[in-house]
């Protein structure tokens, strides 16, 4: 189905937030390229690529400028995952469409004719959504846990009884294209207007929690995120297959607690202290700031 006349074309920035991904980016750049090919619409939809890298030590801007010469590379500092995104779709102004990956993807052959198409088409739900998110695969074909709902102090206690794969996540996972809270922002796509609407990402948020905190806002703003399976991508390197680091437990454990200073009541931020407190996750000064405390600062290093 075509455009209606009189409706502008969109216009598609991909957007690939980097740290240390140089083993990552021939694959991904190499299937991407692949399901643009196979897709007649898709192809024709007017795209750049934007790569963030947030504080590389290893090669990967030699690694991106070989596997994406076209690309447009922003060298930032250590930032995190949501400030870099911010940088670099800010880079892409005139975008109607961001779509925001992580490196560890590569696409299948029909990726871009399953959820580029649509967009190209300003087909239902991606005339209206402000974020609309693929199904996540492991590498074995199996769907990858992604889609979960808005914190609350029963789900968290509840995690701790669960497999890290599982924690956050819900049981079982969509299987038809819906309205949801939020999603996994391995590979988001995003509204550029609603996304500035809201201010983009909170770039108090270093790494972990800031797409539950996006898409809250945006639902508060009373627009929609939808999961859309029907197109899926294979997602190779999630958190919860990583052997778990202090340091990402840490800033999770931070990011859930700004989560809840930003979103949450007295008692759900009072529970979540405690829970913190408890599964030792965070040392009491932190887990005990004051609420003005978590809202003016970072929880990242």
């Amino acid at each position: 189905m075509p455009p209606m006349s009189g409706t502008p074309s969109p216009s598609l920035a991909l957007v690939v937030i980097t740290h240390n991904s140089s083993r990552w980016l021939p694959a991904f750049f190499a299937t991407w390229r692949d399901t643009l090919a196979a897709s007649s619409r898709a192809r024709h939809l007017h795209c750049r690529t934007i790569i963030a890298d947030s504080g590389s030590s290893d090669d990967t801007h030699d690694a991106a400028a070989r596997a994406a010469p076209a690309a447009r590379l922003l060298p930032l500092g250590n930032l995190g995952y949501g400030p870099a995104a911010n940088h670099a779709i800010a880079a892409a102004p005139d975008a109607t469409h961001i779509l925001l990956c992580n490196p560890d993807l590569t696409f299948p052959h029909n990726f871009a004719a399953a959820f580029l198409d649509p967009l190209a088409a300003q087909e239902p739900p991606f005339d209206r959504a402000a974020c609309i998110i693929p199904r996540l695969m492991n590498p074995d074909g199996s769907t990858q846990p992604s889609v979960g709902r808005f914190f609350t102090i029963r789900d968290l206690i509840a995690d701790q009884f669960r497999t890290r794969e599982h924690r956050k996540y819900l049981h079982p996972q969509p299987t038809v294209a819906q309205p949801i809270d939020w999603a996994m922002a391995a590979c988001l796509l995003l509204r550029k207007d609603a996304f500035d609407a809201v201010g983009g990402f909170d770039d108090h948020f270093f790494l972990y929690v800031e797409e539950v905190d996006l898409l809250r806002r945006l639902r508060n703003a009373g627009r929609e995120s939808w999961f859309f399976p029907a197109a899926a991508v294979t997602h190779h390197s999630p958190n919860a297959a990583r052997s778990p680091r202090p340091e990402v437990q840490r800033y999770a454990a931070r990011g859930t607690l700004r989560y809840f200073a930003k979103h949450g009541s007295f008692l759900q931020l009072l529970s979540y202290r405690l829970l913190a407190l408890l599964s030792r996750r965070l040392p009491p000064h932190e887990a005990l700031a004051p609420r003005t405390s978590l809202l003016n600062h970072p929880t990242g290093p």
